[in-house]
């Protein structure tokens, strides 16, 4: 039951912190951050694991900033992480 409510309290909250967002545009973004600046695997090999995700839209890869940013397909939803740390990951912009 704790853990239920938990999960509740995260979901609300971030619906309630992201409501532009969309779910597809926030996993690319997400995924793409975590796999390029937290693992440290290449742009390639990112773009690969999340290549199905990458159907409903883009995404741009900022080296310099250690954003990922995702637009989907419309380009109406966008959704950028930024790496925070390695204890961390990556968060939600």
């Amino acid at each position: 039951m704790k853990n239920t409510l938990a999960w509740t309290f995260l979901v609300l909250t971030l619906t309630a912190c992201a409501p532009e967002k969309d779910s597809s545009t926030v996993f690319l973004a997400k995924e793409l951050c975590s796999c390029r600046f937290l693992v440290g695997q290449s742009k390639a090999g990112c773009r690969d694991d999340v290549r199905l995700a990458l159907l409903v839209g883009d995404a741009t890869i900022d080296e310099a900033k250690k954003e990922v940013t995702a637009t989907s397909e419309d380009k109406s939803k966008i959704a950028t992480f930024r790496y925070v740390s390695a204890k961390y990951g990556c968060e939600l912009k």
